[in-house]
């Protein structure tokens, strides 16, 4: 007797300790406590893996850019541009370098009646285009920059899902995010023509000219932008979440992530089928 109640009392409080788990943040739980981030982050990691070795063709027809009409709404129209002339760019290919991670996960369910926290954030130390250029231009009014050649245009930026949780479909009550947010940190933007006149020498000192350029204007103008755009992207992407997500419910979120859970319906086996067979027949 004595020994089945300890095994009664321990049996119980094992299943108080998992259920416990559930009880962060949460009044009304369910469900114990379920961390999908360390499943989810490595499968993540292995798709921006592949995506480092696929190059996206965007356009091969050739694309004409005025440089100081480009310019123009980051030092302002009345202001005199840095570099004036034409680029021409043709067999435009989109692509990531090697070397993207993906820096954290977090899909923790805590329960049926309970919001899920989600958080989802990459690094891309290179995403951005190659190119064959022509590029005829005149820099800071007395530096001709002419010559034909490949190059390269990327952002280094760190961006992602962040402080945000969604509420599966429930009855009536159509799924959503009840929080969202979203991070885009452009840390730097890199521009490197191969090719120009004047040799080796003359065209790293174009480049960095340009480069200057880039970070002291092109960049800290972008960065206050997307600044500003941020509530107003942020608003957007919400209500589009929102609508994708209006159906999804938690047993179909589960089994998305974890197809042996036990919420997960299971085909029937041959045995069953069997004994079905015979039952009707």
């Amino acid at each position: 007797m004595e020994l089945k109640v300890f095994a009664l009392t321990l049996l119980l409080a094992c299943t108080a300790n998992a259920f416990s788990l559930a009880a962060r943040d949460t009044k009304t739980v369910i469900t114990p406590f379920l961390d999908y981030g360390p499943q989810i982050k490595p499968v993540i990691e292995q798709l921006l893996e592949l995506l480092s070795a696929i190059n996206l063709p965007i356009r091969s027809e050739p694309l004409t850019i005025s440089l100081e009409d480009l310019l123009k709404d980051v030092i302002g129209e009345n202001a005199t541009s840095p570099i004036k002339g034409t680029l021409t760019l043709s067999n435009i290919v989109l692509g990531l370098k090697p070397g993207a991670t993906c820096d954290s996960v977090i899909v923790n369910m805590l329960g049926i009646t309970a919001p899920i926290p989600l958080e989802v954030v990459v690094s891309l130390p290179g995403v951005g285009i190659t190119a064959d250029y022509d590029l005829n231009a005149l820099l800071l009014g007395i530096i001709p920059v002419r010559g034909t050649g490949p190059m390269y245009a990327g952002v280094d930026i760190t961006a992602g899902v962040v402080d945000s949780a969604f509420k599966a479909k429930a009855g009536s009550t159509p799924g959503s995010f009840t929080k969202f947010d979203y991070l885009l940190d452009l840390k730097s933007i890199l521009v490197k023509l191969e090719g120009l006149l004047g040799g080796p020498e003359i065209s790293d000192q174009i480049n960095k000219i340009i480069q200057n350029l880039i970070d002291d204007s092109v960049t800290p103008f972008l960065v206050e932008n997307l600044r500003i755009l941020h509530p107003i992207i942020k608003a957007v992407i919400h209500d589009a979440l929102n609508e994708a997500v209006k159906d999804i419910t938690y047993q179909s979120l589960i089994c998305q992530l974890d197809p042996s859970s036990i919420f997960c319906p299971k085909p029937p086996t041959m045995e069953k089928l069997s004994s079905l067979f015979k039952m009707n027949f």
